[in-house]
């Protein structure tokens, strides 16, 4: 079960609030990617049923804990946008299904839709390790050429069959407009990132990519988007994240970021659960002036 939320309230020499987080350590193999003790950071109660976790030995760095220490995102404005990639900007979340299909199928290991969706979101290396450790296979291949295999295969989808998802263009104009830079943090590795942003033309609109492959955790850990963050220059509480995974909803939870969650239609029910406080769309497309304004005002 989940741990009760215990929240000390302190003010700082200048009179403002500051949260501090207590957390604890526990075994938890009921969430993707914590299938050994984990540490579950519990918010302030605005959104009490998400729990930010990470794994043990990952301690956050100062950005991280600034984040989650440091003043609210209330009266910030938005200064930047920075966008989750893979089932977001291009509809490529079908091709990672296919390629682990493949690669695992090869390996003996049959997965289905539902199996891959549990994992989505998290960097490929993550996803070879979590089938590993629950269906350990015989084959004598590294992880790492697993790996290889799944995102060149990717790739090859991707120069194929890459189509965007609907509305990308349109946010990207609504943002260009506003002169907010624009950027990437994704799970994928940054050839990936580098061909989908080739394939949907979008090199004079994004002004840094970065991918969690230079982070020693990929999301649901904030690494990706505190690095991001601080290589834009902004505090994460100036920053509004776009994605379409709850591990990714999570990281830039737990980075101190606002998030729009445009939930993939294949994720099961429970796999959106502790997310119900994140602002929801159905599709880029529902994105207007009236929901940036309400993000922007609270």
């Amino acid at each position: 079960g989940r741990l009760p939320a215990a929240i000390s309230h302190l003010r700082n020499d200048n009179g403002e609030a500051a949260i501090v987080p207590i957390v604890a350590s526990h075994f938890r193999n009921d969430k993707v990617g914590a299938t050994a003790s984990s540490v579950t950071c519990w918010d302030d109660g605005h959104c009490p049923t998400l729990s930010r976790w990470f794994e043990t030995g990952c301690p956050l760095a100062k950005e991280g804990v600034c984040a989650l220490i440091g003043r609210g995102q209330e009266g910030t404005a938005v200064r930047a946008v920075i966008f989750d990639m893979d089932g977001l900007l291009i509809d490529s979340e079908p091709f990672w299904r296919r390629a682990e299909m493949a690669v695992f199928g090869d390996l003996g290991v049959t997965l289905t839709d539902q199996d891959c969706a549990m994992t989505m979101g998290l960097r490929v290396d993550e996803v070879v390790r979590y089938w590993y450790e629950q269906r350990p296979w015989q084959a004598p291949v590294s992880h790492e050429a697993i790996a290889e295999q799944i995102v060149e295969a990717v790739i090859s989808l991707v120069r194929k069959e890459g189509k965007p998802m609907p509305g990308v263009f349109e946010l990207i104009s609504f943002f260009r407009e506003r002169s907010l830079p624009m950027a990437i943090a994704s799970s994928s590795y940054d050839r990936l990132i580098q061909v989908v942003v080739e394939a949907l033309g979008l090199e004079r609109d994004i002004v840094l990519t970065y991918s969690a492959e230079h982070e020693p955790y990929g999301k649901p850990h904030p690494g990706v988007y505190l690095t991001a963050c601080s290589k834009l220059a902004i505090e994460p509480a100036a920053a509004l994240a776009f994605e379409d995974s709850p591990n990714g909803v999570r990281a830039a939870r737990a980075a101190g970021m606002r998030c729009v969650f445009v939930p993939d239609q294949a994720l099961p029910p429970l796999s959106r659960e502790g997310l119900d406080e994140t602002l929801r769309i159905a599709s880029l497309l529902e994105f207007s002036s009236a929901t940036w304004e309400s993000i922007q005002h609270g």
